[in-house]
């Protein structure tokens, strides 16, 4: 394995995919809610060259991982929420709170679908950016991202004539964006109101976006 994608559930990693495999090339997506630290050497021996996945974050300091090209892949942390709330992906029983709960120190059992939310969309956060990675945003023009991803090693071939076109919709629910960081819960406004700032997603003016593209405005990060 020689690149590692990362990134949130819900947070454009389909999207990645579905581009990168328009052009050629062969991704992976061996790491998925059944990785364990355990099990962690076998499912590298399946891994493609380059993978993506949402689940390994917790590993990612693992000595397996060590010469991996590891590269975090960033959307609107709000929009990620709001995505994940209305898909319903961390209601109490699911398998994904009992991944977080089995693999994240410190996360609060047995409350609200958007706290648990909260609690992965900022763990995830703090495992990332404590292993200092590479960190892309998907709202960045295609190309754009691409050139970042071969900065880092990838083998790609494409120009702008041969520049393959993905629907900013992949994978897309459509949701309303209902929430806020002045409406979630008291233990996490301050500290997703942070992460949007040293992520830059916190703007003051209306700023388009190429890619995912996204119209953001100083009330939507209120």
């Amino acid at each position: 394995m020689h690149t590692l994608i990362l990134g949130w559930s819900r947070g454009g990693l389909g999207y990645v995919k579905t581009l990168l495999e328009c052009l050629g090339s062969d991704v992976g997506t061996t790491f998925d809610l059944t990785t364990t630290k355990q099990n962690l050497e076998e499912k590298i021996k399946k891994a493609k060259s380059v993978e993506i996945s949402s689940s390994v974050v917790p590993f990612i300091n693992e000595p397996c991982f060590y010469d991996v090209n590891k590269i975090f892949i960033t959307r609107d942390p709000m929009r990620v929420i709001n995505s994940l709330v209305f898909h319903g992906m961390f209601h109490i029983n699911s398998p994904a709170t009992a991944f977080l709960h089995d693999n994240v120190k410190n996360i609060v059992k047995n409350v609200d679908i958007t706290y648990t939310t909260c609690s992965y969309v900022y763990s995830w956060w703090q495992f990332l950016y404590a292993e200092d990675l590479k960190i892309f945003r998907l709202e960045d023009a295609p190309i754009t991202l691409l050139d970042n991803l071969k900065s880092c090693g990838m083998s790609l071939h494409y120009n702008d004539k041969t520049l393959p076109y993905v629907p900013a919709t992949v994978n897309s629910s459509y949701c309303k964006q209902l929430l806020r960081p002045s409406n979630l819960h008291a233990d996490y406004q301050a500290k997703i109101l942070t992460m949007l700032q040293k992520l830059q997603y916190h703007e003051r003016v209306w700023l388009p976006r190429g890619g995912h593209a996204h119209y953001v405005t100083p009330e939507w990060h209120s």
